[in-house]
């Protein structure tokens, strides 16, 4: 048994006029096609729902139950039709975002702030995750957008992040990393850095965004990198290096991301490395406009800093 909406609204018509033509008047549709609407009701629920005098019609017990049911539902699902509507249009909905930390810190503001310039009514939800646990949020429904990472270079390779059936990433930046050296640093005047000269030094990483790259790339030289500083906040790790407490490799969006770019020297170094930053959803996602606009506008913030 099956029942739709339509049916419920001629139902709840004509318990509300009385009689077929009015319900058929006040519903913009011919006699004979609501009389057809309430013969294929009754044909699919297997019992009359219209009692049919010369004098008009009333509901039977059945009709009157379904036309109880419509006073509640057919509202609800006006509102919801016109909340998806607004979504649609550009004009509601709330975009859900995990970023890495460099991404939320340089990428987001800039490019949320274009969206909302133009589609005011769209709101975002912005949350700070490493690229597995990112996916992971998306993959469990909770977010709609994740922002990943991963590290390439010449001699060592990251595990790719793999994609599951019906994700899609897009590609938003591929960053040189740098050296991070304090002024006044031996090795400061080189244009390109030997990461073999930097064997010796104390190194700072930063745990939420690359400390595993910084040990293969220095491993696959020929040495271990003493981490003496180890912390989640990018800014600190630039703090520490001008504070010549040591070294660090960093992408550009973290360089981007601090307030010291002027107290350290970032320079490119050998081997060289990069970090590519996509944006990964799922091809259902992508119908829900407000997350294509997102993505695009991700990859346009790039330019404005690199």
């Amino acid at each position: 048994m099956s029942i739709e909406l339509k049916h419920l609204r001629v139902l709840a018509a004509i318990e509300r006029t009385g009689t077929i033509s009015a319900a058929a008047r006040e519903l913009g549709y011919s006699q004979p096609a609501v009389s057809q609407q309430i013969t294929l009701a009754e044909r699919n629920l297997k019992t009359p729902l219209l009692h049919r005098t010369r004098s008009g019609a009333t509901l039977t017990e059945a009709g009157q139950i379904l036309a109880g049911i419509s006073t509640a539902i057919l509202p609800q699902v006006s509102r919801a039709l016109s909340e998806i509507d607004a979504i649609a249009g550009l004009r509601s909905g709330t975009v859900r975002i995990a970023a890495f930390p460099s991404a939320a810190a340089v990428l987001i503001p800039d490019a949320l702030s274009a969206v909302r310039a133009e589609h005011p009514g769209l709101q975002f939800l912005v949350t700070e995750r490493e690229p597995h646990q990112a996916l992971h949020a998306l993959r469990s429904g909770d977010c709609d957008i994740a922002l990943v990472y991963e590290y390439a270079s010449s001699l060592t390779q990251e595990e790719a992040i793999g994609l599951l059936p019906g994700e899609t990433s897009f590609a938003i930046t591929q960053e040189a990393i740098k050296v991070a050296l304090p002024l006044g640093h031996h090795l400061s005047s080189e244009r390109v850095i030997d990461l073999r000269d930097l064997a010796n030094e104390a190194w700072i990483a930063s745990r939420s965004e690359g400390r595993s790259h910084v040990v293969e790339l220095c491993e696959a030289v020929g040495f271990s990198p003493h981490i003496a500083f180890e912390t989640h906040n990018h800014v600190a790790v630039q703090r520490l290096v001008a504070a010549n407490l040591g070294v660090a490799l960093l992408p550009e969006l973290v360089a981007v991301a601090g307030t010291t770019t002027q107290t350290i020297k970032l320079l490119p170094c050998s081997p060289s490395s990069i970090r590519a930053a996509r944006a990964v959803t799922t091809t259902t996602l992508l119908a829900v406009p407000g997350v294509p606009v997102t993505i695009k506008a991700l990859g346009e913030a790039v330019s404005s800093h690199l």
